[in-house]
């Protein structure tokens, strides 16, 4: 495949993506998207969110794992916090 070849089938992707956006409330939700399947579509060993999002050069992973763990802090702060 040369890069004509390939610069066309990632404008069909977006094209084919693009149907999807509607389904996303939050524009960086739907960017995730084409991010998660250039990477899954990639040469990566391990097509999991974090190395698809390093790839990509996103600052996701470590922001996602972080901000999961203050969110579940906060939810158990607060159920400690609540009548029975």
């Amino acid at each position: 495949m040369d890069i004509d070849e390939l610069e066309q089938v990632e404008d069909q992707l977006d094209t084919y993506l693009a149907r999807f956006a509607d389904c996303f409330g939050q524009s960086g939700t739907r960017a995730h998207l084409t991010t998660h399947a250039r990477g899954q579509l990639s040469d990566l060993d391990t097509k999991s969110v974090e190395p698809i999002a390093l790839q990509a050069g996103t600052n996701s992973a470590r922001n996602s794992r972080s901000t999961s763990m203050e969110r579940r802090r906060s939810s158990q702060e607060a159920d400690s916090h609540r009548p029975i």
